[in-house]
Formats: C-alpha cells, sequence, structure tokens
C-alpha cells in the first residue's frame, strides 16, 4: 500500500470515529446537539482532506478510496441531517439553509470527484500510450543490436576476404615478376 492510501485509511477511520461520536451525543439529547454540530463540523472538514487524496493514488486504491469515500459522505450527510432535525433553538429557515448549503457543497465534492476521476482516467490513458511507444522503442533498440551484431560479423568476414585477395594479388604479382625475369634472363642470355 502507498504512503498516501495509508494517510486516506487513517483519515477515513478518524470521519467514522467523529460519526460515532456525534450519534452518542445526539443520544443525550438538546444538551449534546452543540456538541454532536462541532464533531459533525470537524469530520466535515476531515472528509474534505481524506478526498484530497484521491487523486494521487492508483489502481485498486483510487477503487478502494472511491467507494470509501462515497459512504462515507452518505453517513455525513444523514448525520448532518439528524443534527439539523434535532436543533430546538435553530429556525426552520435556517436549517433549510444550512441543509441546502451542506448539499451544496456535497454537490461540489461530487463534481470535483467526478474532475478527478477523469483526469485519473485520462492520465492511465496517457501511460499506456507512453508505455505502447517503449515497446517500440525496445523492440527497434533491439532489431538495431541484431542488426549490429551482424554487421559485425560481416565485417570480419571481409576482412579475412580482403587478406586472401591480397594475398593472392601478391602471389601473382610475384609469379608475373618471376615470369618477367625469367623471360628477361633468357631474352638476353639468348642474345649472346
Amino acid at each position: 500500500m502507498s504512503e498516501q492510501y495509508d494517510q486516506f485509511l487513517d483519515l477515513a477511520q478518524e470521519v467514522q470515529n467523529s460519526v460515532r461520536q456525534a450519534k452518542i451525543s445526539i443520544q443525550k439529547g438538546v444538551n449534546g446537539i452543540p456538541q454532536a454540530k462541532n464533531i459533525t463540523t470537524q469530520a466535515r472538514q476531515t472528509f474534505v482532506n481524506a478526498s484530497s487524496y484521491i487523486s494521487k493514488l492508483k489502481g485498486q486504491e483510487y477503487t478502494n478510496s472511491q467507494s470509501a469515500l462515497r459512504k462515507l459522505n452518505t453517513e455525513l450527510q444523514e448525520l448532518e441531517q439528524l443534527v439539523n432535525a434535532q436543533t430546538v433553538s435553530q429556525p426552520k429557515y435556517g436549517q433549510n439553509k444550512n441543509l441546502a448549503e451542506a448539499n451544496m457543497y456535497l454537490n461540489d465534492t461530487d463534481q470535483m470527484m467526478d474532475e478527478a476521476n477523469t483526469i485519473a482516467t485520462d492520465v492511465v490513458n496517457v501511460l499506456g500510450q507512453q508505455n505502447q511507444q517503449m515497446r517500440g522503442i525496445s523492440g527497434t533498440t533491439t532489431n538495431i543490436v541484431q542488426n549490429t551484431g551482424q554487421a559485425n560479423k560481416l565485417v570480419s568476414h571481409m576482412k579475412k576476404v580482403e587478406k586472401l585477395v591480397n594475398i593472392t594479388l601478391w602471389s601473382i604479382s610475384g609469379a608475373l615478376i618471376l615470369v618477367d625475369a625469367l623471360g628477361f634472363y633468357i631474352f638476353h642470355h639468348n642474345k649472346k
């Protein structure tokens, strides 16, 4: 597991613990509502921090974290509705306004998660294309190495053939010089 995924899991656990604490505070009645509100606000902030790690994750960690984030978001929404429903001192208008703001905030969060998912998908696609390009480059490099090896063998063979041709030419030249010397000797020897 990556360090980012571990940090995400820690924050997700912190949100779950906060949700439990807030529910316990709500069960205390009117006196526990302010504490439940504070805990819920802190849980929402922790949720936002946890959602910031999603863009840093890949593969199965990314999928698992998205699923966990959706579940936490649902739990937080239910908790916020429960806290707002239990609030006695807050006028009905204020409850609806807070709920509308919370829903707007959650919609924004969902939209950011969708955008992050789209970006992550694009990154994965680009990395796949680069991987294919690297495979092509690797194949080309392998072919070049093989061709270089064959070229080295050909050059070695050509050097051997060159030596044989040189020896043959020197031998023929030597034989011609001997024939010429012999002809010269015979020609001058017969004149006398």
